[in-house]
């Protein structure tokens, strides 16, 4: 077989000369092996373990130049170590995207850097361009000569770890931890020295004594896995048994194929490697056997989390919860942060376990509460880097930074979140290792259990105390007005929100589907709450229910709406008075016919060009139930696909906040702009709004009935 003179041992001799490179190298891959060993920042460790992978064959490749005397040989060596640097400098690039957090922003970027580095790598390993042949410095260890193009490989490390630098510089800027603002300049520090390695390029000129990229890539590589290690950014505590598999197969593997390269034939070669690598397996599996017995189920951990579940189960709120949760967490972990948060049930506000509703930069956002009831595990700041999160990222990052958070764990109960469970200030700022990871899994299953149940005590204690009286009237309005729902027609998708302010209410909504295709949506408010206002809310459902059953296709609003008025007269006499609204939405011919009864008018949105349009639905009338006899106008409007309705009662633009400010039209319109500019589908678009709602009145009881219904023109 003939084998390449750089491949033959016998080109190579051991010289003082080469000692320090050998040195270096078999440190590069020491840390390789125990950043391969440990676990934590899965994208950190990758990059990480990218660079040390790239400087090992560079630093070893000077070695072995040390060792030879042969021109041949070391331009040969020089060539391959010298194709190493650019993707030692990409790995750098990826290495500070992690550590401050925009791996995922700046993915683009990143794949360019890879493919600028494997274009030059590809450049200097099978062309001459870079280097032809090999010099002696003064020293007499020969080193590449450079070519036409034998500045590139050093001037690409060099512009890549300014280009990781810059991005580390701009997150230092704007980092308010200390802790992760000392891990950036650690980064900084160890890639600033390992740039100085670059000077080495100026012996392949012919300038300089005696190669020293080997100190500075080696004093670079601890500075790194300091930022690392002595940060808990990776855990040395817990060894990955999969490591020492994976470890050993690999060493198999370059056994067997130095024993193939330099056997007399192919049966032997192929004996040697089969046998190298089936020792080693074996090997491996014994290793990663002993390394993955469990441990003694009696610890100090399991102990507690015993008297946590007892706790949980024995608690009858949630502020009972919250303090035994923040018991486990501060004896187990010594965290300082532990935060229990829980939805309302009457709208999206958010209160922590004493009760006390959050302000709105403390508040989940909607959608992203919606994708936490996809995910019931746990989501820790350092998964952030390498996760696919999507439109989530900034909702996600922002929660994390106002609770000061290491983890995040959602309490589920079926598709609902029922509570958040934030944990941080460990010893140090430093992140959760994997066995306390398992510590807040766990824990968060007996949360979860003890908040669903404490909800069942707080809703049946509420009952209880209700009269009989009042719970009729609910039962009876609540068989008839959804506290939100969603209806889907042929041409017409609605989604309703209906948040009482007493136990009985005065607004109600309604749609049908009439037999040629129309869609009716009628809104009323009755002036008053509890149980007379709810029968009067009931008799006038029934009313429009036997008005579309009678009318069928030749259904007419100004008819319903005299209708409605006989009804509400009959019913509450001049005690009572009802505004409503009522629209006729026709897809097949585009046009929407209407009539109103004193309501408040429904908006129309309309996206065009990338601008949104706001109108509304004029028409006059008065209440229904006034004295006299009111007569009312069908008006009609055009509607295109795409186009979004809003009605609403006005206890959506009456409602205040602790100060007494009203929310206004003014606001609403804004939020409606804005949300209508956002798109989604209606119950993303009604969500928006509630919780726009929702943040002014930051916790201030509704002094009126709150309804609300989006519908689209599909």
């Amino acid at each position: 077989m003939i084998v390449h003179p750089a491949l033959d041992p016998a080109s190579y001799r051991l010289t003082a000369a080469s000692i320090p490179f050998w040195l270096a190298s078999a440190g590069l891959l020491a840390l390789a092996l125990y950043v391969a060993f440990v676990r934590g920042a899965p994208a950190l460790r990758a990059a990480f373990l990218g660079i040390l992978v790239t400087a090992i064959p560079f630093v070893a490749g000077y070695g072995l130049n040390a060792c030879t005397a042969d021109p041949e040989v070391a331009g040969a060596v020089a060539r391959w170590c010298v194709a190493f640097t650019p993707m030692s400098g990409a790995f750098v690039v990826a290495f500070d995207l992690a550590l401050c957090n925009r791996l995922a922003r700046r993915r683009g970027l990143l794949a360019g850097v890879f493919a600028v580095a494997l274009a030059v790598s590809t450049v200097a390993a099978v062309t001459d361009w870079v280097t032809a042949g090999a010099r002696a410095t003064a020293s007499g260890v020969l080193v590449g000569r450079a070519s036409t193009l034998g500045f590139l490989p050093a001037a690409t490390v060099g512009a890549f770890i300014a280009i990781g630098g810059l991005e580390l510089v701009r997150a230092l800027d704007a980092e308010t931890s200390a802790l992760r603002r000392r891990q950036y300049k650690d980064a900084l520090w160890a890639f600033g020295v390992a740039a100085l390695g670059g000077f080495d390029s100026a012996l392949s000129y012919g300038y300089g004594w005696y190669p020293m990229s080997w100190l500075f890539v080696g004093i670079a590589a601890v500075i790194a896995l300091r930022a690392l290690v002595a940060h808990d950014l990776i855990r040395s505590a817990a060894i990955d048994p999969r490591a020492f598999r994976w470890a050993f197969v690999f060493a198999a593997a370059g056994v067997g194929t130095w024993f193939a390269l330099g056997a007399e034939s192919p049966a032997v070669a192929a004996a040697a490697a089969s046998g190298v690598f089936l020792g080693t397996r074996a090997v491996a599996s014994l290793v990663a056997y002993v390394a993955e017995t469990p441990p003694e189920p009696d610890t100090p951990q399991e102990r507690a989390l015993a008297r946590y579940a007892e706790r949980a189960r024995a608690a009858r709120t949630v502020d009972e919860i919250g303090a035994a949760t923040r018991d486990l967490f501060e004896s187990s972990l010594g965290a300082r942060r532990v935060y229990l948060i829980v939805p309302s049930e009457r709208d999206y506000s958010w209160s922590d376990d004493s009760g006390d509703v959050l302000v709105e930069s403390a508040t989940p956002d909607p959608l992203l509460v919606a994708w936490f009831a996809d995910r019931s595990s746990p989501i820790a700041r350092d998964e952030l880097v390498a996760a696919r999160l999507g439109d989530m990222r900034d909702a996600l990052e922002r929660l994390f930074d106002v609770y000061g958070a290491e983890i995040v764990s959602p309490l589920v109960s079926g598709d609902e979140v029922v509570g958040l469970l934030m944990i941080g200030g460990l010893p140090g700022e430093r992140a959760l290792r994997p066995v306390e990871r398992d510590l807040v899994v766990r824990a968060s299953d007996h949360a979860r259990a003890a908040v669903v149940y404490a909800r069942m005590v707080r809703e049946t204690r509420t009952r209880v105390d209700l009269s009989k009286e009042v719970e009729l009237a609910a039962a009876v309005q609540e068989a008839f007005v959804a506290g939100r729902r969603h209806v889907a027609y042929a041409g017409v998708e609605l989604a309703g929100l209906y948040a009482p302010a007493s136990r009985c209410g005065g607004d109600w909504w309604s749609s049908s589907a009439l037999p040629d295709g129309r869609v009716l949506v009628v809104v009323g408010d009755v002036t008053g709450h509890g149980v007379a206002a709810a029968m009067v809310t009931a008799a006038a459902k029934g009313c429009t229910d036997v008005a579309v059953r009678v009318m069928g296709g030749h259904f007419d609003v100004v008819r319903l709406l005299d209708l409605l008025h006989r009804a509400v007269r009959r019913v509450g006499g001049d005690s009572f008075h009802m505004t409503c609204f009522a629209t006729l939405c026709d897809v097949r011919n585009r046009s929407v016919t209407f009539a109103n009864a004193g309501h408040v008018v429904p908006y129309l949105i309309r996206s065009a060009g990338g601008r949104v349009r706001l109108d509304v639905l004029v028409a006059r009338g008065n209440p229904l139930g006034s004295t006299g006899s009111p007569e009312y106008v069908a008006h009609t409007r055009a509607i295109a696909p795409g186009d979004v309705l809003v009605w609403y009662t006005d206890g959506v633009v009456e409602c205040t906040n602790p100060a007494g400010e009203l929310y206004g039209d003014r606001r609403f319109q804004r939020a409606l702009r804005r949300i209508g500019g956002e798109g989604g589908d209606v119950d993303a678009m009604l969500g928006r709004i509630a919780h726009e709602v929702a943040m002014h009145q930051a916790g201030q009881p509704a002094v009126d009935d709150i309804t609300l219904v989006v519908g689209r023109v599909t």
